[in-house]
């Protein structure tokens, strides 16, 4: 009998830590979605991504956010099939080289190509109210 050591408690509370840690992180620098209506965020990168993000049609907004979901499930979907789900070697290695890293490389792909248009916007320098 083959017995996994792998428990779902563990990916869970590194999940919630790490999530944790961020937020945290992200308050005492200023960089959360609340924070932004400051003066002193006008230089903020979150704020003038915002701005650019506008002036580019919203492609970050209607495109972006969608393939960063994706990414994230194709992320959870990893952990989920090797550890939860019985795969035969055979089985392992064509999720693993047919389907995981494509898909990771072309919503990589795809995430860069929409960040990199945004950031070719000018930035407006007016604020907006």
């Amino acid at each position: 009998m083959h017995v996994n050591t792998w428990d779902p408690h563990t990916f869970v509370l590194l999940i919630l830590g790490f999530m944790t840690l961020f937020l945290l992180v992200g308050y005492f620098k200023g960089l959360l979605w609340f924070q932004q209506a400051r003066t002193s965020a006008a230089d903020n990168w979150l704020v003038s991504f915002q701005r650019r993000d506008l002036a580019s049609g919203g492609w970050f907004h209607r495109f972006g956010r969608p393939v960063i979901v994706l990414h994230i499930a194709v992320i959870f979907s990893y952990p989920i099939l090797m550890n939860l789900v019985v795969l035969s070697p055979f089985q392992s290695v064509i999720y693993i080289c047919v389907f995981y890293i494509p898909i990771q490389l072309i919503l990589v792909i795809i995430s860069f190509a929409i960040i990199a248009r945004v950031n070719r916007q000018p930035e407006s320098k007016e604020n907006e109210a």
